[in-house]
């Protein structure tokens, strides 16, 4: 064999384009994907839930702020829970977001929770209560971070600016008498008085 006829099949090796790489790329890029498409959900929940704890007012109950916060925290707390333990099954991975608030965040919720059981002799009333928010609070600041996206976490930001905003404006509109307490006072059996005392935040 000549050493031009050599050089050309020494060529003709090094410009066969590689397959196995364009498949490992193509496979990476369809996992990366479907991994978008797991978080898409429940970062979508949590960003709703972030929403709406400033914001919502359900006027249907005796104590519409606290009542409404603490249901809203208590499902949201559930929820959140769930969906963590179905990403888990699927994945077969069990992954929490470490941060320096991880440890401060599990000792509080421990102690909220020995306090809670071990110290009253009616439980489920504390836990229906400030007990149940603490829980739930630690809950979705332990595993809601795992559920959430890169790309949705800017968005969390985002949606909490706004949710503050909105309650400002409402408190701004109280003040000319054009808050949310009209509608509020027209659905319900409330009588709000339509001044600042009012906020969605939590005070009445």
């Amino acid at each position: 064999m000549s050493s031009s006829q050599l050089a050309a099949k020494l060529n003709a090796i090094q410009n066969k384009p590689n397959f196995s790489s364009t498949a490992n790329v193509t496979d990476n890029s369809n996992n990366s994907s479907t991994d978008n498409s797991k978080f898409s959900l429940s970062g979508t929940f949590l960003l709703v839930l972030i929403a709406l704890l400033p914001t919502l007012v359900v006027p249907f109950t005796l104590n519409l702020f606290g009542h409404t916060k603490l249901f809203l925290l208590l499902f949201g707390a559930i929820i959140t829970g769930l969906l963590y333990f179905i990403q888990s099954f699927k994945t077969r991975a069990w992954k929490v977001v470490v941060s320096p608030l991880t440890l401060p965040l599990l000792l509080f919720g421990l102690a909220v929770a020995a306090s809670t059981l071990f110290t009253q002799n009616y439980p489920v009333e504390n836990l229906l209560g400030m007990g149940g928010v603490y829980l739930s609070a630690v809950l979705i600041a332990l595993l809601g971070p795992s559920l959430i996206s890169k790309k949705q976490t800017s968005g969390a930001i985002t949606v909490l600016v706004v949710g503050t905003g909105l309650v400002n404006l409402a408190s701004l509109l109280q003040l000319f008498g054009w808050g949310p307490t009209h509608l509020i006072n027209a659905i319900s059996a409330y009588e709000i008085e339509h001044t600042m005392v009012f906020n969605l935040a939590g005070s009445a």
